[in-house]
């Protein structure tokens, strides 16, 4: 069941990706300030392409209980959160050098 729960936060998060990087949305990303910013687009780039690569990381993650057998949903749920966490640092890390 939990690695359904993952599944579906992966397809979220790479459908969260592609609004914010296709269609520069960043009204949805929080934090987010026009009049800091100097490359719009770079920033949507950035953050909508990190939001896509959790999401596929997820995907793989959710699915590895399904495909080995040692591999526990709760083994994929700890990766889980210790990939979003680190990708999220490397978000908030990379957005500085689009701030004005």
């Amino acid at each position: 069941m939990l690695e359904y729960i993952l599944a579906g936060i992966a397809v979220l998060l790479m459908i969260l990706g592609v609004v914010v990087w296709r269609w520069r949305l960043l009204s949805i990303v929080a934090g987010y300030d026009a009049s800091k910013t100097r490359d719009r687009e770079g920033l949507a780039r950035w953050i909508g392409l990190h939001l896509i690569l959790m999401g596929i990381l997820t995907w793989i993650l959710a699915m590895l209980p399904m495909l080995l057998e040692g591999f526990r949903p709760i083994h994929a749920l700890i990766a889980h959160i210790i990939a979003v966490f680190a990708i999220s640092v490397l978000i908030i890390r990379g957005t500085k050098r689009f701030e004005a």
